[in-house]
């Protein structure tokens, strides 16, 4: 049960820093950063889904785990073979648009910290700008 609200709330909040992230920075006007924006979402989106769906990572000698943050099988040494443990179908699907995502979420909360960060730069610009000088 853990795992399937951890994979949601990856999902939702992913989604939630893209756009507030987008909104941010669409309202700076710069075309450079919304463009450097959607180049990072969409790379960082294809390596969530190849290494966070596809990708085999070795825990230990006797276990081996597709899929991260949130396996999605998991491969265990039995006898001298390898058993796998696949995640039943719809909850299969949610993890694995969660370890889709989680890259993804983490590109956008740092763009929410790049666009606070040229937001305030700008702003302080703007005003220094237009205060009449005294002489």
């Amino acid at each position: 049960m853990i795992p399937v609200v951890l994979s949601i709330a990856i999902i939702v909040s992913a989604v939630v820093s893209i756009v507030y992230s987008l909104k941010r920075l669409l309202s700076l006007r710069s075309c450079t950063l919304v463009c450097m924006f959607a180049g990072s979402v969409l790379g960082t989106l294809f390596l969530g889904i190849e290494y966070g769906n596809f990708a085999k990572f070795q825990v230990s000698d006797v276990m081996r785990v597709q899929g991260l943050p949130i396996p999605l099988v998991v491969y265990v040494l039995e006898e001298g073979r390898w058993t796998d443990f696949v995640m039943p179908g719809v909850i299969g699907y949610v993890f694995m648009a969660g370890n889709a995502l989680f890259p993804v979420f983490v590109v956008g909360v740092v763009w929410l910290i790049v666009g606070s960060y040229f937001a305030s730069k700008w702003r302080s610009e703007a005003t220094s700008g237009s205060e009449p000088k005294v002489q």
